[in-house]
């Protein structure tokens, strides 16, 4: 995983760039398990990551990191709040996580729309990383 990291660092992030989306091909394969230890990793590292759920059918990192699913991605996309509500991993003070948030009937339209783009836009500038963690290509 150190290694993957490093990559990472050298070939992704070094660039300028701040968001990685990650997923898989299909269910099960570990992406949303590899995901949130590339955010542990990287906060070990003492970089201000964030770690976004945006796999909106079967979220998965409110369990690893044992935090609520509400008020979350999906929330915010559909304009049912108003504030981003990040969640702080108490084990590793730079690093937060936005869950999936409420199960929506169209999580691939709530992606497609502005908002989201905006909501990049926006915790880009708080961030030094930025994980997604996405759905899988076949459910």
């Amino acid at each position: 995983m150190r290694s993957v990291r490093a990559e990472l660092m050298l070939r992704w992030f070094r660039d300028g760039r701040k968001t990685l989306a990650v997923g898989s091909a299909s269910a099960s394969e570990g992406a949303s398990y590899l995901v949130a230890n590339l955010a542990v990793l990287f906060a070990q590292m003492g970089r201000k990551v964030l770690l976004i759920d945006a796999n909106m059918r079967q979220p998965y990192q409110h369990t690893v990191f044992s935090l609520t699913n509400s008020a979350g991605l999906s929330d915010i996309l559909a304009e049912r709040v108003s504030t981003i509500q990040v969640r702080a991993v108490k084990a590793f003070p730079t690093l937060t996580v936005l869950t999936a948030g409420s199960p929506p009937p169209n999580p691939a339209e709530l992606l497609a729309r502005p908002t989201f783009d905006a909501l990049l836009s926006g915790v880009e500038v708080g961030y030094d990383i930025i994980l997604i963690d996405v759905a899988p290509a076949k459910a």
